[in-house]
């Protein structure tokens, strides 16, 4: 019998593919994280996302911060796989699957 974050990672990344298009709340909440950095400008050298899914707001993110270390933590080996391919090529973007919970 599976575990509840077995079912997660399975159900994640069955959706991966279409996630992007389909994750609106998702979305519209890392709208919010992106409007408070606009406003308040906090200083980073290092960033962790935690549930970065396809990695969509490291995407926004980098481009406030383009020098610093851009760690994505998610459960689902799927979505893991769509954001490492999307950031392969940035050096200073590291995408690891994990359990926030460990």
């Amino acid at each position: 019998m599976l575990n509840y974050k077995d079912k997660i990672n399975i159900n994640f990344s069955k959706a991966a593919v279409n996630y992007d298009r389909n994750a609106i709340f998702q979305k519209e909440t890392g709208q919010l994280i992106i409007d408070t950095i606009r406003k308040e400008n906090p200083k980073a050298d290092t960033i962790l996302d935690l549930g970065t899914g396809t990695g969509y707001l490291i995407d926004q993110i980098s481009t406030f911060y383009p020098k610093a270390k851009i760690y994505g933590l998610d459960i689902a080996s799927g979505m893991v796989e769509i954001a490492k391919n999307k950031f392969k090529n940035n050096k200073n973007i590291s995408i690891i699957k994990g359990d926030i919970e460990a």
